[in-house]
């Protein structure tokens, strides 16, 4: 009999494997150094107990990879720690200190996706409940016809982030007023010199670095990743907050508000990076990044209307409450399209 899995009632496993490994996986990831410092040394081997297994998700859940994943494919594989390859994400970060990784694809099956890695098996629930988030609501409960056409249009997309808040936070202050291309090829700048990187699909990824990573470096060190010395020092100072307050991946809500008002304060951050980083880092629903270019081009494509402008978005984003960042996501969605599927 297949059963809920607790906490997380989108997802269903089968009694018979309950996400034990099936098979071995036939890759064998390479370790790659990209930086000669001593602190880089190491031997990272990300192929040692590879398996594949499979998550099962509700039946009444309609998930599409294409169209969940699609920010990933933006980045054109540029991000360091994530990328959407022939119809596949792929993903490496930390587990207790280790460095581990996952790749995520479909199944024959509209309910079915099969894991690999060598990440623990039994925390790949939990690591897809963070990473991806279904819709607060249908198509029906828009207020907002447009965006009740594009829910309805888009009905397998989930809302995609990096599962958990720092990586939203340093995401968001890498991306400051330059392009995605930019702040992916500066992201994985910046990740590469606090890890020596792993070989994957035939390219070289790095997880993001932590908030102790950052609370430890020179903002110096930061800056030769190519951000600018006010987002290097900001890099660091909220590392050193965060790796303070020792706050879990996703934060509760008065921790979450608590936190807000903390980065605040913080020299070089302001609301968009704020609100950037619930909505990219944790997938908060109501994150709503005011000013932000991308999205007003988006709204301008969706709602056929050349001359808004920002104040006007504002505007119409009061009608998405309490779901703005989920609103938001459709909207980028249409404009930039779902990820190619696997060749």
């Amino acid at each position: 009999m297949p059963r809920t899995d607790r906490g997380y009632p989108f997802l269903q496993h089968d009694d018979r494997d309950d996400l034990s490994p099936t098979v071995s996986l036939p890759i064998t990831p390479t370790a790659h150094r990209e930086s000669p410092a001593e602190a880089l040394a190491g031997n990272i081997d990300g192929g040692a107990g590879a398996t594949t297994r499979t998550l099962r998700l509700q039946p009444d859940r309609r998930f599409s990879p294409v169209e969940t994943f699609a920010p990933v494919s933006w980045s054109a594989g540029r991000w360091p720690n994530e990328d959407w390859i022939d119809g596949a994400f792929w993903w490496v970060g930390r587990v207790g200190g280790q460095t581990v990784w996952r790749r995520l694809a479909g199944a024959d099956s509209a309910t079915t996706l099969v894991v690999a890695g060598d990440a623990p098996a039994a925390q790949d629930a939990a690591w897809f409940a963070r990473l991806c988030k279904p819709p607060s609501i249908g198509e029906e409960g828009w207020t907002d016809p447009t965006v009740g056409r594009l829910a309805s249009r888009y009905r397998g997309a989930w809302t995609f982030c990096y599962g958990t808040l720092f990586d939203g936070v340093v995401a968001s202050i890498v991306g400051q007023s330059i392009s995605l291309a930019a702040a992916g090829v500066t992201a994985a700048r910046l990740a590469a010199r606090f890890h020596p990187g792993v070989r994957l699909a035939g390219r070289t990824f790095w997880p993001l670095p932590s908030a102790a990573d950052l609370a430890d470096a020179d903002p110096t060190f930061v800056r030769q990743s190519g951000v600018t010395t006010k987002r290097a020092e900001a890099l660091c100072a909220v590392g050193r907050l965060c790796a303070d307050l020792d706050l879990p991946d996703v934060p509760d809500l008065p921790a979450l508000a608590a936190l807000e008002l903390a980065m605040l304060d913080l020299p070089g951050i302001g609301p968009w990076t704020v609100a950037s980083s619930l909505l990219w880092g944790i997938g908060h629903p109501d994150a709503f990044p005011r000013g932000d270019v991308a999205l007003l081009r988006a709204a301008r494509h969706c709602y056929v209307s050349s001359d808004l402008d920002m104040k006007g978005l504002n505007s119409l984003s009061e009608a998405w409450r309490p779901y703005r960042g989920e609103a938001a996501r459709l909207l980028w969605l249409d404009l930039f399209g779902p990820a190619p599927g696997a060749s």
